[in-house]
């Protein structure tokens, strides 16, 4: 009956605190520390921010990629160009640099007003990654150097501000043309030199999938899929 006792008084001891908890960690019993468990989901909190600005991550297990959002820019014309050559005429062409990267239309010969209605997309570029868009409009010469009869900026926050629209559609730029000591390029018709732009962003794939696939039924259940679309799409692969 004493041996009953004692082992009933032994199951009901408290908890060890204060002193007694420290020297029950020395003696091997694992110890919470709340503060590296804060520093941990804060270092992990930036590493999720820092990857959801970038396009994708590879890793052992399968592969994240973020999804960017697109903007095309089309170029529609060119308008009251000069004389660049002894026949009176020029050989337009208009190249776009944009993000780092540099596309141009093809020539139209023998041309002052040439229309072009060539569309090229680019990577829409954050607010915090700047994104002025330089358009320069060329003469094309058989020499070694093609001319250049003038260029303008765009800036990033207007192409930001393009509105998400079909082919075809968009944010009509007029851009007058500046020549290289900063001068406006008048044309043989005594107008303004001007290149003609149409920019949007393009919908992206999990926009286009939520309004043709679940735009019937929109609940809880389907809105949840939206939104993951909308932050990435995640491919697990083989460990």
């Amino acid at each position: 009956r004493h041996a009953a006792q004692d082992q009933k008084s032994r199951s009901k001891s408290p908890e060890p605190t204060g002193r007694d908890a420290d020297e029950g960690s020395a003696r091997g019993v694992p110890k919470l520390n709340v503060e590296a468990t804060r520093a941990d989901v804060a270092r992990d909190t930036a590493k999720v921010l820092e990857l959801s600005r970038s396009e994708g991550v590879s890793g052992r297990r399968g592969r994240i990629e973020m999804e960017r959002e697109q903007l095309e820019l089309c170029v529609v014309a060119v308008k009251h160009l000069p004389k660049m050559d002894m026949l009176g005429t020029c050989d337009p062409y208009v190249v776009l640099a944009y993000g780092g990267n540099e596309v141009k239309t093809t020539v139209k010969k023998k041309m002052l007003d040439a229309t072009f209605n060539e569309p090229f997309e680019f990577t829409l570029l954050g607010s915090d990654e700047g994104g002025d868009l330089e358009v320069r409009c060329m003469d094309w010469d058989m020499g070694p150097k093609n001319d250049t009869i003038g260029k303008c900026v765009v800036k990033a926050a207007e192409l930001r501000d393009a509105p998400v629209a079909a082919s075809g559609q968009g944010k009509r730029l007029e851009l007058g043309l500046l020549d290289t000591r900063g001068a406006v390029v008048i044309g043989v018709d005594k107008k303004e030199a001007i290149v003609e732009l149409m920019a949007r962003r393009v919908p992206k794939a999990s926009e286009l999938r939520t309004s043709s696939s679940e735009r019937i039924t929109m609940g809880p259940e389907t809105m949840g899929r939206s939104r993951r679309r909308s932050i990435g799409v995640v491919d697990l692969g083989p460990e």
